[in-house]
């Protein structure tokens, strides 16, 4: 019965000892599956009017490093001049807004397939892992539309 008595306590300080360990472990898992909740997210265009592929290089965008979007799309009118206009949007006071020249290196007709490279540099003053979103026109210089778009991102960390 001594022995019995002595046992009981150890028996409840080892099963408090693996709950512990239980419960040290159910938090880190949480804490891990919390930060992979977190990290930054691949970049995804949708498309506001005629159609096109993307591709952003490296994707999710990386602070301070130069960044590269492939666009292929048809044509849906002549294209000879034009300007491509965008609107970044974060949280707060992030906002970015320009319209641009872009007149294509040769001119392109109704029907033709068109690719292009641009390629930028995100400022490393931007917060690692902060939201945007930004809708971007590609017009031709008669107010035709030739692309529209939004995407929606995350900037990772350099």
């Amino acid at each position: 019965m001594l022995m019995s008595q002595r046992a009981f306590p150890v028996v409840i300080f080892l099963w408090s000892l693996s709950m512990t360990s239980i419960c040290r472990c159910a938090n880190l898992n949480h804490l891990k599956w919390k930060s992979k909740e977190h990290e930054p997210k691949k970049c995804y265009m949708d498309s506001c009017g005629p159609p096109f592929s993307y591709q952003f290089i490296p994707n999710p965008p990386r602070l301070d490093t130069e960044c590269t979007i492939l666009v292929d799309f048809e044509v849906a009118h002549d294209y000879f001049k034009g300007y491509f206009s965008y609107n970044i949007q974060g949280p707060g006071t992030l906002h970015f807004r320009d319209k641009v020249d872009a007149t294509p290196p040769r001119p392109y007709l109704q029907g033709e397939h068109f690719h292009r490279n641009f390629t930028y540099l995100l400022p490393e003053f931007i917060p690692a892992g902060i939201p945007f979103h930004g809708n971007f026109t590609l017009i031709n210089d008669i107010d035709q539309l030739l692309i529209c778009g939004t995407v929606f991102c995350e900037f990772a960390p350099n």
